[in-house]
C-alpha cells in the first residue's frame, strides 16, 4: 500500500501499519501526483472536488483530518468510487476551551452574569455547553435541524436566541436546502438579536462579515471575536482590525484534538482495507509526552525557551520585516490584560499569541498574507488542553466573577 500524507498531520505515521509506505506532501500546493497512491490523507487547506481531481487514479480513500468537510466535495467521490472519511468531533474540546477563552476575553460584564446562546448542537456545540454549565454559565442550544430529526433534543426558539447577550456559532458550511447555514448570521438576524459578543469559530461564510462590522460600526454589537473568515486564508484586514481577538483558524488546535484526528482517519483507512483498528491516542501522547516534554527539568527549561523562540520565529517571518509593532485593536495590546481575567487567559491559551501575529498581515499584499496564515497555523506549537489544575484556577475566576 503507497499512502500520501499531509505533512503536517500530526504524528499520523504511529497510527498506521509499520510497514506501510508513507509519503508527506507540502500542503502549500495541491498534491497533483495523489493519483499515483492508495490512499491520501489531507486536511482542510486541500480542496476536493472535479477540478482538483477530475479522476481517481489508484486512489481508493481519502481520509480528512478534521471534523468539517466542506472542502470536500462528497457527491464527486462517490461517483468516483472513492471513500471518504473525516474526524468529526476530535477538536470539539479544543473548540469549546478556544471559545471560553474567546469570551472571558470579548464579555463586558462577567460570564456568570450572561446569557449564552450556541448555535448548532453538535460536537463542539456539546463540549461548549458542557464547559458552561460545569462553570454555572447560563445557555441554551438553536439547532431546529436537530431537533427534527431528533425527538429527544429540545432546541430553544429564535426568540430565545434573539434574547441572549453572548452568540457563540457552531454549524457546517451549507448552501444547500433544507437547513442552509451561508451568511445564517446576517443583517436582519443581527437587528432581531440583543447580543453584545459574537464568537465565530465553526467555518468562514456562516456569518456575514459585512453585517458584523455594520453591527459593531453601529453599536449593536459590542465586540467580535474571529477564528474563522470568509475568504480565508485571504482574511477580511477591516474584521481583523476591528475583532477583540483574530486567529488563523485555530480553534481546535492541540495536541491532544490533532493526535484524535490522526487516529480516527488512520482507522478509517484501515477498516476500508479489512486491518484492524492502530493504537490507542493515549499511547500514542506518551511517545509524544517522553520526546517533546522530558521529565527532566534540564531539558524541559531548554525545550521551554526553545518553544518560545520558535513562536517569535514564525511571528518575525510572518510580519516580514521581523518587527511586531502594537495594535490599537488589539486586546494583546490593551489595558484589558490589566485584569486578572485576561492575564489567565494569556497564560493559558495562545489566543493572544495567534491574534498578534495575525495582525502582523493586516494590509499586506495577498500572496503575503496567505502565507503568513498558513505559517501561523503550521508552525506555532500546539497548546495542550486544559489540565485540572487549570480547570481549577479558571473557576476561581468565574466564581469570583459571579460573586
Amino acid at each position: 500500500m503507497r499512502l500520501l500524507a499531509n505533512q503536517h498531520l500530526y504524528h499520523l505515521e504511529h497510527f498506521l501499519p509499520a510497514d506501510a509506505e508513507i509519503d508527506r506532501f507540502d500542503p502549500a500546493r495541491f498534491p497533483t501526483h495523489a493519483v499515483e497512491y492508495d490512499a491520501l490523507f489531507i486536511n482542510t487547506t486541500t480542496k476536493i472536488n472535479e477540478h482538483t481531481l477530475p479522476d481517481a487514479g489508484r486512489l481508493t480513500f481519502i481520509g480528512t483530518g478534521s471534523a468539517g468537510t466542506d472542502h470536500l466535495d462528497e457527491a464527486h467521490l462517490q461517483q468516483l468510487g472513492v471513500r471518504g472519511a473525516s474526524a468529526p468531533g476530535c477538536n470539539a474540546q479544543s473548540v469549546a476551551e478556544y471559545v471560553l477563552m474567546a469570551m472571558l476575553l470579548a464579555a463586558p460584564r462577567p460570564l456568570p452574569r450572561m446569557k449564552v446562546g450556541i448555535i448548532g448542537a453538535g460536537h463542539t456545540g456539546q463540549a461548549t455547553q458542557a464547559i458552561l454549565q460545569k462553570l454555572g454559565i447560563k445557555s441554551v442550544f438553536y439547532d431546529p435541524p436537530r431537533a427534527a430529526k431528533d425527538k429527544a433534543f429540545q432546541s430553544a426558539s429564535l426568540d430565545d436566541l434573539h434574547q441572549c447577550d453572548l452568540l457563540t456559532v457552531h454549524t457546517p458550511l451549507t448552501v444547500d436546502p433544507p437547513s442552509p447555514t451561508f451568511h445564517m448570521i446576517d443583517g436582519d438576524f443581527l437587528a432581531e438579536s440583543r447580543a453584545e459578543v459574537l464568537v465565530q469559530a465553526s467555518r468562514g461564510g456562516v456569518v456575514d462579515e459585512r453585517a458584523v462590522l455594520f453591527g459593531l460600526k453601529s453599536g449593536r454589537l459590542r465586540a467580535v471575536v474571529t477564528d474563522v473568515w470568509e475568504g480565508e486564508p485571504l482574511f477580511s484586514d477591516e474584521l481583523a482590525r476591528h475583532s477583540v481577538a483574530a486567529t488563523p483558524h485555530i480553534a481546535g488546535y492541540s495536541v491532544e484534538s490533532k493526535l484524535r484526528a490522526s487516529k480516527m482517519i488512520a482507522d478509517a483507512w484501515r477498516r476500508h482495507v479489512g486491518l484492524p483498528r492502530g493504537p490507542e491516542v493515549a499511547e500514542i501522547q506518551e511517545m509524544v509526552e517522553v520526546a517533546e516534554f522530558s521529565e527532566v527539568e534540564e531539558i524541559q527549561e531548554v525545550e521551554k525557551v526553545a518553544e518560545a523562540e520558535k513562536v517569535k520565529d514564525v511571528f518575525h517571518r510572518t510580519a516580514g520585516d521581523g518587527s511586531i509593532s502594537p495594535n490599537p485593536y488589539s486586546v494583546s495590546d490593551s489595558a484589558l490584560l490589566g485584569s486578572e481575567t485576561a492575564r489567565l487567559v494569556a497564560e493559558l491559551h495562545p489566543i493572544l499569541l495567534y491574534d498578534a501575529g495575525l495582525r502582523q498581515l493586516v494590509g499586506r499584499p495577498a500572496d503575503e498574507k496567505q502565507k503568513g496564515f498558513y505559517r501561523l497555523r503550521t508552525e506555532t506549537p500546539y497548546r495542550r488542553e486544559f489540565s485540572e489544575e487549570d480547570w481549577r484556577r479558571i473557576r476561581a475566576v468565574v466564581m469570583e466573577e459571579k460573586e
